[in-house]
C-alpha cells in the first residue's frame, strides 16, 4: 500500500505533525508514503502556504532513517499553480531552487475570478462549466510550469459543488480531458487518484470513466494517495482506490524515486 499525498504541520493547513502522520501509516499497514507539502505562493486565503523546504526536508530524511525498517519515507512537494500567473511560476522555481525531491505533484486549487470552494461562487454556472474552465487553468498551468511528475486531483472541485449530482464526470467535458491527457502522455508525466472523500461522497478524484478514458489513450503513469491532513485520514481508502485502478485497466500504481517512477504491481 502507498499514499503518495500526505501534508502534516510543515503545510499551512496541517493538523498533524509529520511522525504523527508516519506513525499513522505504520499502525496501517503502508508499504510506502511520500510528503506533499504545499506550496502555494499568493494563495488568495489567510493560510501561508511558503513552505520552510530546508526544515521540511531536513525532517523527513531524519524520519526516513529513523523508520528505514518499518516504512519507506520519501520526500516530495505540491506545487500550486495559478492561470496566467507566471509571476507566481518565476517565483515557485526560485523558491524550489538548490532543493530535489523524489516525486512533484503539480495541482491547482484557485480559479480567478470566482471562488467555487463556497456555495455562492456557483450561482449561474453549470457543473460542466465549472470543469471546463479548471482542466483550461490545469492545461495552462502545466505548459507554463512543467517540471512536475503528476497532475493533483483532476476533478478538484467536485468535493465543493453545492449540486445534488456533484460529481465531475467524464461526459462533462470530453474534449478538454482529452487534450490534457494527451499532453501529460507525450511528456512522459501522469495524474494522481486521489481518495480524499470516497468515503463521504462515494467518489475519487477522478472516478473510474476518466481514469479509464486516461488509460485508453496510452496513460501509464498514476499515483495514489488520501491527501490527509492528519493522522487520522493518512492512507484513507487507498484499498478502494487501487481496485479501482485496476476496473479502470492498471496492473500497477507508481511511486518515485529522485522524480523517476517505479511501477508497482497492484
Amino acid at each position: 500500500m502507498f499514499d503518495y499525498h500526505l501534508h502534516s504541520t510543515h503545510s499551512g493547513d496541517g493538523l498533524s505533525t509529520d511522525r504523527v502522520q508516519v506513525l499513522a501509516a505504520i499502525d496501517r499497514g503502508l508499504k510506502e508514503i511520500c510528503f506533499t507539502e504545499h506550496l502555494d505562493i499568493d494563495f488568495p486565503v489567510n493560510v501561508c502556504f511558503q513552505l520552510h523546504l530546508d526544515t521540511y526536508q531536513q525532517d523527513i530524511r531524519a524520519l526516513a532513517e529513523e523508520f528505514k525498517d518499518q516504512i519507506t519515507i520519501k520526500c516530495g512537494v505540491e506545487v500550486g499553480n495559478q492561470k496566467h500567473r507566471t509571476d507566481i511560476v518565476a517565483k515557485t522555481r526560485q523558491w524550489l531552487q538548490g532543493h530535489s525531491f523524489d516525486f512533484v505533484l503539480s495541482s491547482v486549487h484557485w480559479l480567478s475570478g470566482c471562488d467555487y470552494h463556497s456555495p455562492e461562487g456557483w450561482q449561474g454556472v453549470t457543473r460542466s462549466q465549472v470543469f471546463r474552465e479548471y482542466l483550461g487553468a490545469l492545461y495552462q498551468c502545466a505548459l507554463d510550469y512543467a517540471d512536475f511528475n503528476c497532475l493533483g486531483h483532476i476533478t478538484y472541485y467536485s468535493r465543493y459543488c453545492p449540486l445534488e449530482d456533484k460529481e465531475m464526470i467524464l461526459s462533462d467535458a470530453p474534449e478538454e480531458l482529452e487534450a490534457l491527457f494527451k499532453l501529460l502522455i507525450s511528456r512522459g508525466q501522469g495524474i494522481e487518484v486521489n481518495t480524499s472523500v470516497y468515503d463521504k461522497s462515494g467518489f475519487f478524484l477522478p472516478d473510474l470513466d476518466i481514469v479509464r478514458f486516461y488509460r485508453q489513450l496510452g496513460g501509464e503513469i498514476i499515483s495514489i494517495g488520501s491527501d490527509s491532513h492528519i493522522g487520522a485520514r493518512t492512507g484513507a481508502n487507498i484499498d478502494a482506490g487501487l481496485q479501482m485502478l485496476k476496473a479502470a485497466g492498471f496492473d500497477h500504481v507508481c511511486t518515485f524515486t529522485n522524480r523517476q517512477p517505479i511501477f508497482n504491481r497492484i
